[in-house]
């Protein structure tokens, strides 16, 4: 991930001066917290600075995916913007799913909506408050879970705030709304057997 050499994502999306952003905002600390977790062992702390080094000397942006919207949309953000969706690009990375399958966790990525968008929230702070708020898509999308069931954003004190950021920062990064499945609050019976499925086909 940090030599970006894998064909199917595009994460390396920093532009000059975030570093030095990065660091005056306080959200590096939230940051390598969140991610202290997946404890790094021998041999990799080198691995990943040799990494960084040939992801440097290579020409800038030569990574750039061609007819990719999402990535040049990233790079002509604001800082907050792109701190969000690269952080959200790499906590649903195909590598990042592998690696806590290998540490024998459960990949966050695949948990529901509500936790996804609340651990997401703890790290990125006020960043996606940032992303445009089209109240619109997002009622379709509500009324359509609503009538699949889902009785999520209907419980009192859902705090259904972190979940309509998500949406708000996805419905930006892709030009169109997410697809919400499961949210999964506690006693809504259908989320919570949709979560059952979608881990167990997540792990096997």
């Amino acid at each position: 991930m940090i030599e970006e050499d894998d064909p199917a994502e595009d994460v390396w999306l920093w532009v000059d001066g975030d570093e030095e952003w990065l660091q005056k905002s306080g959200l590096a600390t939230a940051f390598f917290k969140n991610w202290y977790y997946y404890s790094i062992r021998k041999g990799e702390w080198v691995d990943a600075q040799s990494a960084l080094r040939r992801r440097i000397n290579r020409p800038k942006y030569l990574h750039t995916k061609a007819g990719n919207p999402a990535s040049e949309r990233i790079r002509n953000a604001t800082p907050k913007q792109r701190f969000a969706a690269i952080y959200w690009l790499v906590f649903n990375s195909n590598r990042t799913r592998e690696l806590a399958v290998e540490l024998g966790c459960t990949p966050e990525g695949v948990l529901n909506l509500f936790y996804t968008a609340s651990r997401i929230s703890h790290v990125i702070s006020d960043s996606w408050d940032e992303f445009p708020q089209d109240s619109v898509p997002w009622e379709v999308a509500t009324t359509e879970l609503q009538a699949d069931g889902c009785t999520c954003l209907l419980q009192e004190g859902s705090g259904q705030h972190p979940v309509r950021s998500w949406f708000n920062m996805l419905s930006w990064l892709d030009g169109k709304p997410p697809i919400m499945e499961d949210i999964g609050l506690i006693g809504c019976m259908r989320c919570q057997s949709l979560s059952l499925i979608l881990q167990s086909k997540s792990l096997f």
